[in-house]
């Protein structure tokens, strides 16, 4: 056990050397090619079973745009789901939309129907989708009761790039799905937002709006790659040995929830205005990276989900298959009800695994926000919540350990 290497908990779906060349291409291809990113919003398109694309340089402005293209009033309510960036939560609230927060089953961290039901009201106007951590829930169940009360539907598939149910593709099932090809995402283009529909109407309103972008920045876009290829160095598995788990370990001595209150932080002060970089445009640069990118997907999705099967098959999982239901496992999240966080940070340190909670805030507790909403379920999935790696490249000998760690866990 002394010289085993630690697992990292994620990757970085790149290569370090792709992100290494990037660093240099992004600052001197063309960044305004209209031809390929209209290339790539058909190829997007076609890939995830939709008529339409429109590429965004932001997810969370690809729900903004869609929420404009809807034209919903101002001051009717969304249902939103409580764990997910804050980033949408100031989108939302920049749309002039109240969040009304329904809380999660803890079988497929997706809406507790009956909360749903008892949430939705005549002021209730539009309910956003997600599929956290890859999860797929009874989707028809959710989107029957957004129609049954006229509501706007969006789904965020930033998560389930390739999730089925019945062998329909996430994004499909509302009128307007987004998807995140940001950094630690399947699909990885250095950022960027990408609404699908299959409604001319909805396309029409979003190419318009997508016009109306300014040009990008190339040194917003060499931040982008270069925090990227920062991450990718840091989950690579010599460079993780060496020097990221040492760190790690030693901030852990002082405060073991240092990495999740860097970015779940209940103080979180509400967005103000929009950033310039919101309104900049996609670029031919991300597009060309995209259509390249595509192909590797169903690959490392067959991959990881292979994994995660193998992980459980050692353990005593509370998910309960479903053969309508295609998970994509971004990550796999395991729920430790009764066990305290240092025990579990000290089983994983027994197989050298790096793990961690989840880093994204519950936002109906961000305290400056001022929200009165309760959501039990989703604090359990945020409190004892933590990820088990099932990535695409572990090797044979990592998933032995992993098998070990999960009859452990068992046990």
């Amino acid at each position: 056990m002394i010289f085993q290497k630690y697992i990292p908990r994620g990757i970085i779906y790149h290569t370090l050397t792709e992100d290494f060349l990037n660093i240099f291409k992004c600052l001197f291809v063309k960044l305004t090619s209209n031809e390929e990113i209209l290339k790539f919003e058909n190829a997007f398109a076609e890939y995830n079973g939709s008529k339409y694309c429109v590429a965004f340089p932001y997810a969370r402005m690809g729900i903004f745009y869609s929420i404009k293209a809807s034209k919903l009033p101002k001051g009717s309510e969304i249902i939103m789901p409580p764990i997910t960036i804050k980033a949408i939560l100031d989108v939302v609230l920049e749309a002039g939309l109240k969040p009304v927060f329904v809380d999660l089953n803890l079988d497929d961290f997706s809406y507790d129907l009956n909360d749903l039901k008892k949430k939705i009201n005549k002021n209730t106007k539009s309910i956003l989708i997600s599929y956290l951590y890859g999860m797929i829930p009874d989707i028809n169940k959710i989107v029957n009761i957004g129609k049954e009360h006229d509501l706007f539907i969006m789904e965020d598939f930033s998560q389930c790039l390739n999730g089925k149910y019945n062998d329909k593709k996430t994004g499909n099932f509302g009128h307007i799905g987004i998807y995140s090809s940001s950094t630690t995402k399947t699909l990885d283009t250095y950022g960027g937002g990408l609404c699908v529909t299959n409604n001319k109407g909805y396309y029409d309103q979003l190419k318009m709006l997508q016009e109306k972008q300014t040009s990008t920045s190339r040194i917003n876009l060499f931040k982008k790659v270069l925090l990227d290829f920062i991450r990718n160095l840091l989950t690579n598995i010599i460079f993780f040995n060496l020097f990221t788990i040492r760190i790690i370990k030693i901030v852990q001595l002082f405060n073991k929830d240092f990495l999740v209150k860097y970015v779940g932080n209940k103080n979180q002060e509400p967005l103000k205005k929009f950033p310039k970089t919101y309104y900049e445009k996609f670029t031919s640069f991300q597009a060309k990276l995209g259509i390249k990118y595509i192909k590797y997907l169903d690959k490392q999705d067959s991959s990881r989900k292979e994994n995660v099967e193998f992980i459980k098959s050692n353990l005593e999982d509370p998910t309960t298959k479903n053969e309508s239901r295609n998970n994509v496992y971004w990550q796999f999240l395991y729920l430790f009800k009764d066990l305290s966080q240092k025990q579990v940070l000290n089983i994983f340190s027994k197989y050298k695994i790096d793990t961690s909670r989840s880093s994204l805030p519950l936002l109906p507790n961000l305290e400056k926000y001022n929200f009165n909403q309760t959501t039990p379920n989703a604090e359990k999935i945020i409190n004892h919540g933590y990820f088990i790696p099932a990535y695409h490249r572990l090797t044979k000998n990592d998933l032995k350990r992993l098998s070990k760690l999960a009859r452990s866990l068992d046990g």
